[in-house]
């Protein structure tokens, strides 16, 4: 039994359907052999039978305008437009079913459908034109590799969360506004690659080849990043939960270490960012990745040499200090004061002028980090570390220190290479500014909502209400200030 009936003869014009596949159609009657073969419901080729045609966007030009009232008007009374002073012109005998190909289509100037490539190129340029030259390491050290980036160089959740962090960054610098309108395009792209962002992470989370690689644990970490760039809530601690967990799974931070494909600079901006972390965590909630002694041996290591491509330039005996005070937050035993009186005599006898003599570039630039750093690390150990018992030369210290980091913040942002590093700095001057001056909080308060501005993050805003709602408090505690899980580093 035939499947179908010979072509009819004569039968030249393309079915339906294959006119609109643009393939080259048997002519066979009543239905086409080819639509057969690709299961498809064959329309035919009677006018009566065409289905309605997909126009690509950007075709339409003109639209049938509307009746007016007149016209309404007339066609209710069933009288009829028709005049002797209107000509009536025929259409002519037009064939409605010449092929697509010999249509004389009208060429349009229109942008064609963007891609998540294109996408990602802009934001990459974006990026290298607007955000690259706020950061500090193409400037503080001659000679390195600068912050540019292309589509190419990023994985495919890395380049969905680029487009996520240079819209917001874009959004925050147009609006002067920490958050989107919920209804914005623009907020609703972030969404929608936000969703692909993580759909992807799922998607290699989901496949035990690559389930604990490098690959998946940078997206995570970016994801992280991200978080605390875009969003004022501290979503992003699942991400780094992750990440322990992740690096916990390879056999730990030094295996880790031996083993990924990793830069040693992007796993010293991992550690620092942690470790900043945890200066404004509540001591109840912390938890250290690694041993005191392996955090404080793998950054003696790693950060030999690498301050000045860091996020977060602080000298190293400064670094491994603030690990000893994390540390002594962590566990109150029978030598904690003398552990605290120790760290906290160290910090006055710094050898400052000796970290800067160390520059061989940029001297002025480094003394204005060198000293804010010394000066926030030290607030932060006399107001973590703050015992009655403490030596009595800690008070006049501590107001040095205070009055030294309120002098060298505004100094420091007027220096275009300092500006994306002070936000940490800030946050410390804010809690201090709970015991000082109106004048001190409003200026804790501007420095922090000029800085969300010009940076395009919403880390300062975040780190505005924290601030706000500690003051208004009237509490002077550190861990009553930051009583969550907060990242200010970036």
């Amino acid at each position: 039994m035939a499947l179908m009936a010979a072509a009819k003869p004569g039968a030249s014009t393309p079915c339906w359907e294959c006119r609109r596949r643009r393939l080259l159609c048997d002519g066979t009657w009543p239905k086409c052999r080819k639509c057969a073969t690709a299961l498809v419901n064959c329309p035919g080729y009677e006018r009566r039978n065409r289905p309605l045609r997909w126009l690509q966007p950007g075709q339409i030009i003109a639209r049938r305008s509307p009746k007016n009232d007149s016209t309404l008007a007339l066609a209710n009374k069933g009288e009829s437009q028709t005049s002797a002073e209107v000509e009536v012109v025929p259409r002519g005998d037009v064939d409605e079913t010449m092929d697509l190909h010999t249509m004389d289509l009208v060429e349009l100037d229109k942008k064609p459908l963007r891609s998540d490539i294109q996408d990602a190129a802009e934001a990459a340029f974006y990026y290298c034109a607007q955000v690259s030259p706020y950061e500090f390491p193409c400037e503080l050290k001659p000679h390195i590799t600068t912050n540019l980036i292309t589509p190419e160089m990023l994985t495919e959740a890395s380049r969905h969360l680029l487009i996520v962090t240079m819209l917001h960054h874009r959004s925050i610098q147009a609006t002067g506004s920490k958050t989107m309108e919920p209804h914005s395009m623009m907020n609703l792209r972030t969404l929608e690659y936000k969703q692909l962002a993580i759909a992807t992470i799922n998607r290699h989370l989901n496949n035990e080849l690559t389930r604990i690689g490098d690959e998946v644990l940078f997206d995570i970490w970016y994801s992280a990043i991200t978080e605390i760039l875009i969003s004022s809530k501290p979503r992003w601690i699942i991400h780094y939960r992750a990440m322990y967990k992740i690096i916990d799974l390879r056999g730990g931070l030094a295996t880790f270490i031996r083993t990924t494909a990793w830069s040693h600079a992007q796993i010293l901006q991992m550690l620092l960012h942690m470790l900043s972390i945890e200066v404004t965590t509540n001591s109840s909630l912390l938890v250290p990745m690694v041993s005191r002694q392996d955090t404080k041996h793998w950054l003696s290591i790693l950060h030999s040499g690498k301050d000045e491509i860091s996020s977060f330039p602080c000298p190293l005996p400064l670094l491994l200090n603030i690990v000893e005070i994390n540390t002594l937050r962590r566990e109150r035993h029978i030598l904690w004061r003398s552990a605290a009186v120790d760290i906290i005599t160290r910090l006055r006898d710094a050898p400052i002028q000796e970290w800067i003599d160390s520059k061989d570039v940029y001297r002025k630039e480094w003394s204005a980090i060198i000293r804010i750093f010394h000066a926030s690390v030290s607030l932060f150990a006399l107001n973590t570390l703050s015992n009655p018992a403490l030596p009595s030369w800690t008070v006049p210290f501590r107001r040095s220190q205070r009055k030294l980091l309120f002098s060298l913040l505004p100094k420091a942002w007027k220096m275009t290479t300092l500006k994306c590093i002070l936000n940490w700095s800030a946050v410390i001057a804010g809690f201090e500014a709970a015991k000082g001056t109106k004048a001190d909080r409003v200026f804790v308060e501007d420095f922090l909502g000029t800085m969300g501005r010009e940076m395009g993050a919403a880390t300062p805003f975040h780190a505005q209400a924290v601030l706000r709602r500690f003051w208004a408090s009237g509490k002077t505690e550190w861990d009553e200030c930051f009583d969550d899980t907060y990242s200010f580093s970036m």
